[in-house]
């Protein structure tokens, strides 16, 4: 897998009070995730997400989790909403790493996270390859 290397200006992004993120490393980080959690090809395999309850501060973190389709139905939720204006962006950390997601995403997150313990969700934007064409089109058997 190859990652970019092209050198621009890059925006950054103030995580945390200790932490201080790029546009570049953000893009690698997207790209990595994705290349580990392997791609969905068999069309009963789905990516979903382990939003982590309230433990430090504000901050947002999540996991990437795949499932066998047949056996998550009643394990989660799937989280609906618009996508909204995609230049307003926010900062999480997904797999323990910073991930750049809609200002949407990260209310309704934010929103949903409970104080005690971890949900289980699916959402588009962080669950399917958002930069993979065949991902994308590709449906799940009903």
């Amino acid at each position: 897998m190859a990652f970019s290397t092209a050198r621009r200006t890059d925006r950054i992004y103030s995580f945390d009070s200790e932490q201080k993120v790029s546009d570049t490393e953000i893009n690698d980080n997207r790209e990595l995730l994705y290349h580990q959690s392997g791609q969905l090809t068999s069309g009963k395999t789905i990516r979903m997400i382990r939003l982590l309850p309230l433990s430090n501060g504000e901050e947002l973190c999540c996991e990437i989790v795949k499932r066998d389709l047949d056996k998550a139905l009643g394990d989660y939720e799937a989280i609906s909403y618009t996508w909204g204006d995609l230049k307003e962006q926010a900062v999480m950390r997904l797999d323990g790493r910073p991930m750049r997601v809609s200002r949407k995403v990260s209310d309704v997150l934010r929103t949903l996270r409970h104080a005690w313990r971890p949900r289980i969700s699916w959402l588009d934007s962080l669950c399917i390859n958002q930069a993979d064409t065949k991902e994308k089109s590709h449906r799940s058997p009903r």
